[in-house]
């Protein structure tokens, strides 16, 4: 199976970790964050991620919610987004470069490091599982 052919499917968000260049680390979407993304055979993707708890006044400094979907390709060891609809920063036409891991029905996607919207320098780290009802397109 190639990698495009491993990446379709809709993944369920498990963990969203910021590391920062100070060397803290940040939970913006708390230990339980909700979220899905679905790479579809066509090359569309969307992306949810959303907080479960909101109203939780030490993660207010990230938004609710993001929301996006683009065109997508695999380059390498990475998986490029090029944004058709955004709903927050970046915005629409945008490029997103994420370095991505497939292990079985896991996987990690990595973001480069960058100003986050802390508006503190760091890289971040999601891991995703395979939905169970999830299409595979092998």
């Amino acid at each position: 199976m190639t990698p495009e052919q491993a990446l379709i499917g809709t993944w369920s968000l498990v963990s969203f970790e910021i590391n920062y260049e100070d060397g803290t680390t940040d939970l913006p979407y708390g230990p339980r964050p909700f979220g899905m993304i679905h790479y579809a055979p066509d090359g569309l993707m969307l992306a949810h991620l959303t907080d479960p708890a909101p109203g939780d006044a030490p993660r207010m400094k990230f938004p609710p919610y993001i929301f996006y979907s683009a065109r997508y390709r695999i380059e390498g060891d990475s998986v490029v987004h090029d944004l058709t609809v955004s709903a927050l920063h970046p915005p629409t036409g945008a490029q997103l470069v994420r370095r991505f891991e497939l292990d079985g029905d896991r996987l990690t996607l990595f973001v480069p490091p960058a100003t986050s919207l802390a508006l503190k320098p760091g890289s971040a780290r999601l891991v995703w599982v395979r939905a169970a009802n999830s299409q595979t397109g092998a």
